[in-house]
């Protein structure tokens, strides 16, 4: 049996050995095709990658041609932004990126915005203490939009970013506590210089009611005296104001001796009496005791 087997492959070598040769020809020729088929494939997929990822990148532009860094509503549309559904992964990253440098964008424009309020020392302006509170205020408003970005977008180095804000308004603060004292010392100095003219006023009234009423008091004195005396008897000098207390020649402290009785107000207030006698021209007070005489030629007494 076995020397059959040898016998069959010396008389069927050659086709023995043609078939082994077409065997290996096509396994070799299914393995290089095989292989060429792989890497088609791989070319046609990188290829179509390459178109999504050059369509993810261009969607996202469009999207993001109509952004506004300077909107209030540019933390909502930027996240609206940010959740686009993209093919690739080239693509979101794309997105990602633009994200980031909007929001940064964001950033900025409410840094400058926040450091235009800024004042010189040497501006009047910074002098002015409404102009500056306006101006903390609106800075205040930036520093927080920008937080805001933060929270949503986180951003790299915030604190350093605000400095420069907080630093203006740290100053504005310290200019306006300044400003308020300098206007309560102003308060009260113009408090005690009013306080200091109404007491003047005070003073000149009261002096002019005491100058007056001396003024008067010596007017009506001199004006009731005798200035022509011809001595030898008692002169008397008339009260400075004097009133008729009764026209009855029996008002004299209830005697029926012909004298009339009046009664006088002085400089000080106080009330005094005094009878006359115009039968002989004699002066007496309430007591009988003589005080003098407006007539005969003794004193002469006026009577207002």
């Amino acid at each position: 049996m076995e020397n059959k087997f040898v016998e069959f492959i010396k008389n069927n070598k050659k086709v023995i050995i043609s078939s082994v040769a077409v065997g290996v020809v096509l396994v070799l020729g299914f393995g290089w095709y095989s292989y060429y088929q792989h890497q088609a494939e791989q070319q046609a997929k990188i290829v179509q990658l390459e178109k999504d990822s050059k369509s993810d990148k261009e969607q996202v532009d469009k999207l993001f041609e109509s952004f506004d860094a300077s909107s209030d509503e540019s933390i909502s549309k930027l996240k609206e932004l940010s959740e686009t559904s993209l093919k690739t992964d080239t693509g979101k990253d794309y997105l990602n990126n633009k994200v980031k440098e909007s929001s940064k964008a964001i950033v900025d424009f409410h840094l400058q915005k926040g450091l235009a309020y800024d004042i010189k020392d040497s501006d009047d302006k910074f002098k002015d203490k409404t102009t500056i509170e306006n101006n903390v205020k609106e800075i205040n408003k930036q520093i927080d939009f920008i937080k805001k970005v933060d929270e949503t977008f986180k951003q790299d180095n915030l604190e350093e970013t605000t400095k420069s804000l907080t630093d203006i308004v740290d100053k504005f603060n310290k200019q306006i506590e300044a400003l308020k004292k300098e206007e309560e010392q102003k308060a009260a100095e113009k408090a005690k210089e009013e306080e200091k003219k109404q007491s003047e006023a005070k003073s000149q009234e009261s002096s002019g009611g005491s100058s007056s009423s001396s003024t008067s008091s010596s007017s009506s004195s001199n004006s009731s005296s005798d200035s022509g005396s011809n001595g030898g008897g008692s002169n008397y000098e008339a009260p400075a104001t004097e009133q008729y207390s009764s026209g009855n020649s029996n008002s004299g402290g209830g005697s029926n001796d012909g004298y009339t009785q009046y009664w006088n107000i002085d400089a000080g207030g106080n009330f005094s009496y005094y009878q006359e006698n115009h039968s002989n021209g004699d002066v007496r007070d309430t007591s009988g005791n003589h005080l003098g005489n407006y007539g005969g030629g003794i004193t002469e007494f006026r009577r207002r």
